[in-house]
Parts: structure tokens; sequence; C-alpha cells
């Protein structure tokens, strides 16, 4: 009664995306490695090049589909927060869409971690150095923030004000 642990209910607009297997998730990241620019931001027209090479046999949504809900996903993703300038409104952050669909998936709770330390990673060194995992707990924060129904700009600002505060070296 009540209670909210394990009950998150995200917006419409990812609904379609959520509980795709580890499968579609991994090729989901491949693909946009493989179609961006630059592996740190994703435009609106490369988000639905991603979407439709990686998602053609997991989704039931036609092309046109696809394009609506990429176009939504994407207005949700450059939706203002402090991790964003306003100049970056044309890009969204892949780690943060990358860490939020893996949050939404049907993987396990193993295979969510490991996915997620690997996509943080970047050292290889199989583990993740203060400014790794500041980047992994801010990315996560923020994309969950941005897909939930419970949350707003506001709390996502304030959620990663603690968080820089939290990361921050005392002097």
């Amino acid at each position: 009664m009540g209670q909210l642990l394990g009950k998150a209910s995200i917006r419409d607009e990812v609904k379609p995306f959520s509980n795709l297997p580890i499968s579609a998730v991994q090729r989901i990241r491949v693909v946009c490695e493989e179609v961006t620019e630059s592996s740190f931001a994703i435009s609106s027209e490369e988000l639905r090049q991603i979407l439709h090479i990686s998602l053609h046999e997991y989704s039931r949504l036609s092309e046109s589909g696809i394009n609506e809900c990429s176009d939504e996903i994407f207005a949700l993703f450059t939706s203002p927060d402090t991790t964003t300038s306003p100049s970056d409104s044309t890009l969204i952050d892949s780690f943060q869409f990358l860490s939020t669909l893996c949050l939404i998936s049907g993987m396990q709770l193993d295979e969510k971690v490991q996915f997620i330390f690997n996509l943080f990673d970047f050292s290889e060194t199989s583990k993740l150095s203060i400014n790794e995992a500041t980047l992994c707990v801010r990315s996560i924060v923020s994309g969950a923030s941005k897909v939930s129904t419970t949350t707003n700009h506001y709390t996502t600002s304030a959620n990663v004000e603690v968080l820089d505060k939290l990361a921050t070296p005392h002097v």
C-alpha cells in the first residue's frame, strides 16, 4: 500500500522500448557506435537510423511508428537538465540514452549491472575510476528521471547537484 520500490512507472513514449531482451539492447549499443559521428552524442536523424537498424526484428511498429517513437524519445532526452547546455538541444547523450534503455529492458539485474559497467569502463581496466563512476551515476539518474512519470526537471537537477557534491573531492 503506497509502496514505490520496484513499482517504477515510465512515460508512454518509451514503453515500446521497455522489456527489450539483452540482445536488442546490445545491438542498439553496437549500431549506436557505428552510426554516430561522435560516440558521445546522438542527433535526431542518427537516433532514427539506430532504432530502425536495431529494432526491425523486435518491434511491432511500422517504419513511421518507429520514426514517431524516435522523435518522442529524442524530445524526452533533450529536455533540460543540469548535464546539458541549451546549445546541446540538437543532440542527446548516448550514455544517458543507452543506460536508460538498459534500465527499462527485460534484462536480469546482473546483466544490467554488467552492461552499464561495460558502457562506462572507458579505460577498459575492469574497474571504474571516480570520474567514470560519477558519469555513470549521473547518466543513470538523469536518464531515469527523464523517462519516469514521477519526476520533473527540478527533481533531476536536484539529484544531479547532490551527486556532484558527493563526487567532488574535498580539499
